[in-house]
């Protein structure tokens, strides 16, 4: 399709904003996952509406995180190895 250098720059440039996208969308999933899984134990009763517990929400953004880190990397390894 692209030819020349020009062409392989643009496919690793591609790749690349391909696996920093990927991990937002991963760390995004594990934040917005926590958040709405703190609103339904709060809907349930099973915890506090007045003092919430952050640390699930936090503790899924973490989550998150180092699954698309994780994912980020793997990917990252595949597309070498395909070189």
């Amino acid at each position: 399709m692209l030819a020349g250098p020009f062409g392989t720059a643009m496919k690793e440039a591609l790749q690349s904003t391909l696996i920093l996208v990927l991990w937002i969308v991963f760390w995004l999933a594990g934040t917005i996952g926590g958040a709405v899984l703190q609103a339904w134990l709060i809907d349930l009763g099973v915890l506090s509406d007045i003092n919430p517990p952050w640390i699930i929400t936090i503790g899924s953004s973490f989550i998150g995180f180092f699954a698309g880190a994780y994912a980020a990397v793997k990917l990252g390894d595949l597309a070498l190895r395909s070189k």
